[in-house]
């Protein structure tokens, strides 16, 4: 189950249960399309309460989203991405997006953290 919403500039989806990176690309692609993107200043993905599934091509997926992503700042240079999560595998696939963004140069500011207060306080907001 997901759940995206835009609030105090940003957006926050949350996840739940046994998701495929695909799900997480299909927010992505709802991100891109809404009205305040260019406006946003956060993005909170909130994947505790989530497990994936094993994906063969997951490298390569990972990739393909750093890329999007960098073809997505150059409207909206000024974001911070959090990414929640407690599951090892998901962790594991969050640091190899944020490898791979960082290796395309995306000026977008990528963190993970283990619960939602701690990625608050990053990004700077106080309360969604």
């Amino acid at each position: 189950m997901t759940n995206l919403r835009f609030q105090n500039m940003g957006f926050v989806a949350q996840f739940r249960g046994l998701i495929t990176l695909y799900d997480i690309y299909k927010i992505n692609k709802e991100i891109y399309g809404h009205p305040e993107f260019a406006n946003h200043l956060f993005q909170i993905f909130d994947l505790s309460e989530a497990k994936i599934k094993p994906d063969e091509e997951a490298s390569q997926i990972l990739s393909e989203h750093a890329a999007i992503d960098l073809a997505s700042s150059y409207t909206n240079k000024n974001v911070k991405v959090a990414t929640i999560a407690t599951d090892p595998e998901i962790i594991k696939l969050t640091t190899k997006y944020e490898e791979e963004s960082r290796k395309f140069e995306s000026p977008w500011e990528f963190a993970t953290f283990d619960n939602f207060d701690d990625a608050m306080n990053w990004i700077g907001i106080k309360k969604i």
